[in-house]
């Protein structure tokens, strides 16, 4: 489990659920989104590139970091988000070639909950 990712993501749970919930109709066989992060935004991307279409949302959200570019395996993000309860998360980042940790932004006393989510490679 990474310790020391540099960037965070805190962002609205149930609204990049439902916005990678809509990519997913455009992530052909690889179900691969893409974030790309910025200092107040997040832009979810997915494009099928047998069909020539895609899909771009931007999304407001608190981000620490340089402008970077991540991927994930949207199925997998949809479980992840799907079966948390907090209405803000972090996404802990680092490059795109290590693990992201997905966690409630505000931790309850009673249980703790850390998501780690490998990033899938982008072109």
């Amino acid at each position: 489990i990474p310790t020391d990712n540099p960037y965070t993501i805190t962002i609205n749970r149930s609204d990049l659920l439902n916005t990678i919930s809509r990519a997913l109709v455009f992530a052909n066989g690889s179900f691969l989104v893409k974030f790309m992060c910025s200092a107040d935004n997040v832009k979810v991307i997915a494009q099928d590139t047998d069909m020539q279409c895609s899909s771009q949302e931007t999304l407001q959200c608190v981000y620490n970091g340089q402008p970077t570019a991540i991927g994930f395996k949207a199925t997998l993000i949809i479980d992840i988000l799907s079966n948390m309860t907090s209405d803000e998360i972090n996404i802990s980042i680092g490059d795109p070639s290590r693990a992201g940790l997905i966690m409630p932004s505000k931790p309850s006393d009673k249980e703790s909950e850390l998501m780690l989510l490998m990033p899938m490679m982008i072109s």
